[in-house]
C-alpha cells in the first residue's frame, strides 16, 4: 500500500499528542512487531495493545480525543480566562467517545496503516 500523503487528515498536533501517548505507554517494540495483511487485522492488533495500556497515558489519550475531534476552541488561548473552562469541557467530552470507534476511525484514513 502506497502512501498518499494528500488523503491523511491528522494534524501534526495529533502526531504529536499520539507520540506522547505511545512514549507514555512505552509500546514502541510492540508497535513495530504489528502484523497483518488487512486494515483490519492492523487495527485489531493496535486496538488491543493499546487498550491493554490505556491506563498508562489515560488523560494524554483525552487530550488526544478531543484535539482529534476538534473539541478545543483553536481561537482561544491559556492567558483568557474562559480558557481553563473551555479545556475541561473538552477533556469531558472526549471521555464520553467511544475509544474503539475513533481508533477505527483513524485507521481507515488512507496510509494511516503504512506507519505500522
Amino acid at each position: 500500500m502506497k502512501l498518499n500523503l494528500k488523503n491523511i487528515k491528522i494534524s501534526t498536533k495529533d502526531i504529536m499528542l499520539l507520540s506522547e501517548i505511545i512514549s507514555k505507554m512505552g509500546i514502541s517494540e510492540e508497535l513495530k512487531n504489528i502484523n497483518g495483511d488487512t486494515t483490519e487485522e492492523v487495527g485489531t492488533e493496535l486496538i488491543i495493545l493499546l487498550i491493554t495500556n490505556l491506563h498508562k497515558a489515560d488523560y494524554e489519550i483525552y487530550k488526544f480525543i478531543a484535539n482529534y475531534k476538534n473539541y478545543f476552541d483553536e481561537s482561544m488561548t491559556e492567558d483568557n480566562p474562559e480558557y481553563v473552562k473551555m479545556y475541561d469541557q473538552a477533556i469531558k467530552k472526549a471521555q464520553k467517545e467511544d475509544f474503539v470507534a475513533v481508533m477505527k476511525e483513524i485507521l481507515n484514513i488512507e496510509g494511516v496503516t503504512d506507519f505500522l
